[in-house]
């Protein structure tokens, strides 16, 4: 739901620790694949939460640089992963929203 609130040609990009090369997504790339996998039960438990974070706003644009932490069971295999995410925001309308995302898992 959160990424919804996109605006825009949105870019979600994800660092591939394995290729070196990065996997740029759009907003439907990104969110289809997820939501089959958890309505198809190819990933169950799953659960993400922000260990820290560090924001910066300069008037109508914002960055959070956040550490996170997530786990759950992809094709019945347990996982617990840590990374580093950034976002984007911009405001509009006094709304705040995101204009990207951009993460790394660590190895």
């Amino acid at each position: 739901e959160m990424l919804r609130s996109l605006v825009g040609s949105e870019m979600c990009i994800r660092d591939s620790n394995t290729t070196g090369k990065p996997i740029i997504y759009g907003l439907e790339e990104f969110i289809y694949p997820r939501e089959k996998m958890l309505s198809d039960g190819t990933l169950t438990d799953f659960s993400e939460n922000e260990i820290s974070h560090k924001a910066e706003v300069f008037e109508n644009i914002a960055q959070r640089f956040c550490l996170y932490g997530k786990s759950g069971k992809l094709n019945n295999k347990p996982f617990k992963i840590r990374g580093m995410k950034t976002i984007q925001y911009i405001k509009i309308d006094a709304k705040w929203k995101m204009v990207s995302v951009a993460w790394s898992d660590e190895e």
